[in-house]
């Protein structure tokens, strides 16, 4: 049984510098944001430096990438950026049957992290903004909830949703954001689709929810509010 540790969740959330914005703003704002704070987002390598697909840092100074990425107990962190040094990271948990994976730096703590948000607050429809890394390089991607579901998984129950994409394999793990620039979703999945006349083929990316996202015996309560700069321009 997983019990809710709130002590543990207020002294996660309040050494880690978060950046948010309470407010509805523009998804190139959020990206712009997210530039600026190249720490939070990284790469998953194996320790000879090869890729396996993307991470991000989250409250507790914990990193969060698909389960498929995480293929070794010891891996690599490399935060975006030419300043950033790879940081070494121990597999601390797998979500079963929703392809989430949660690891924990050994070396060093991490300075700054995303704030997860409310996956209930989204659908169809809605705006949404996604990284990944192709080649050793940070992508940024636009795109539109095409469709919203639920799965069961090997005794697991997790949300997902799909939105049309030109995702690649290094996108996996990758964080997606909502308007109020806080994670929602991980990517997970990419499948190929045929338009309504059969011929071109249209990609769709699947993710996971981040609501489930449990960090050891601490649920993470994804609603709770928490004192932190606002985005800015």
């Amino acid at each position: 049984m997983i019990r809710i540790c709130l002590i543990g969740l207020i002294a996660a959330l309040v050494s880690c510098p978060q950046f948010v914005s309470g407010d509805e703003t523009s998804l190139r704002d959020i990206a712009r944001a997210v530039s600026k704070h190249k720490s939070v987002l990284g790469e998953i390598l194996k320790l000879d430096g090869t890729n396996l697909g993307t991470g991000f840092a989250v409250a507790g100074g914990k990193v969060i990438t698909a389960g498929h990425v995480a293929v070794g107990d010891t891996l690599l962190f490399d935060p975006f950026g030419k300043d950033n040094e790879p940081v070494r990271i121990a597999l601390g948990y797998k979500v079963r049957g929703l392809d989430l994976a949660i690891l924990s730096p050994i070396d060093q703590t991490l300075q700054y992290c995303l704030k997860l948000g409310d996956f209930d607050r989204i659908g169809p429809g809605d705006s949404i903004l996604y990284f990944g890394f192709i080649r050793d390089t940070l992508k940024v991607r636009y795109s539109t909830v095409y469709s919203q579901g639920q799965m069961l998984n090997d005794g697991a129950v997790g949300q997902f949703i799909e939105f049309q994409s030109d995702a690649e394999p290094g996108f996996s793990g990758g964080p997606v954001f909502n308007r109020r620039a806080e994670v929602v979703a991980i990517i997970v999945h990419a499948y190929d689709m045929t338009d309504a006349k059969g011929k071109r083929p249209i990609r769709f990316a699947r993710a996971v929810s981040t609501n489930f996202l449990r960090i050891r015996e601490t649920l993470v309560d994804t609603t709770t509010a928490v004192s932190t700069p606002r985005l800015t321009k």
